[in-house]
């Protein structure tokens, strides 16, 4: 089959997308009955795009240890002597997997965000929440799909790092399973999350869309982005690959 982007084909392009749906739809379920049954919160249109699509359970969860697995099978393929050689050294593979990482990152969110705001539209009874607005919609998802996706693609940066560090497939694997499961997944640990920054209550989402706290968030998730892409470049760098 043709490869399509950085060497992956559509065949596992069309699995993943599919993982990642299936996932979206199951947390957004599990999100939307916290809300109605556990917090009595009226759920409205506008909580698609800025609430559910968000929930750390996706954001820090599910996304993260999907495509972390599948980088961990695309990555573990270009180790090799013949494609280091091809590529003239490990520079240029780090290269294609931060930018790898990137893509899938922001690919994810956008999907979530779409799927979430579909869910909401079906769910709201008709209420759109348009009051919750209070600034530019467009500036606000711009805003959001950035913040939302350095986040994720932060976890998988750090990630990758310890794939280099490990240079072995599965304890990566299970720290990053460990991670988005405590911080992302059980429910029990939001107020421990929050501490780390992730978003936990309903206001917090819409603040960080229409205030100027939002432009604070990403400029420091850039800066720990980078700083991790320049560990990342340290790690390999220090290594043997060309023998």
């Amino acid at each position: 089959m043709r490869k399509t982007f950085l060497g992956i084909t559509l065949k596992k392009l069309i699995m993943v997308a599919c993982f990642l749906v299936i996932t979206i739809i199951v947390s957004n379920a599990m999100t939307i009955r916290q809300f109605q049954h556990v917090d009595d919160v009226i759920l409205t249109g506008m909580d698609g795009p800025f609430v559910l699509a968000e929930s750390r359970m996706i954001t820090i969860g599910f996304i993260p240890m999907i495509l972390g697995t599948f980088y961990e099978i695309i990555f573990s393929t270009r180790t090799s002597n013949n494609i280091l050689i091809r590529n003239s050294g490990r520079k240029e593979i780090v290269y294609r997997e931060l930018l790898g990482i990137i893509v899938g990152s922001v690919a994810a969110f956008i999907l979530s965000m779409i799927i979430s705001s579909a869910i909401a539209a079906v769910k709201c009874d008709g209420n759109s929440g348009l009051y919750k607005l209070s600034g530019n919609i467009v500036v606000a998802i711009l805003k959001v799909v950035v913040i939302n996706s350095l986040e994720i693609s932060i976890v998988l940066t750090f990630f990758d790092i310890l794939r280099n560090v490990f240079a072995k497939n599965l304890p990566p694997i299970i720290i990053l399973y460990a991670f988005c499961a405590v911080f992302g997944v059980y429910p029990r640990t939001s107020k421990m999350s929050a501490v780390f920054g992730v978003k936990v209550e309903a206001s917090s989402y819409y603040r960080e869309a229409f205030s100027v706290f939002g432009v604070k968030v990403m400029i420091a998730a850039i800066i720990i982005e980078l700083v991790l892409a320049g560990m990342l470049m340290m790690i390999v760098r220090r290594k043997d690959y060309l023998r």
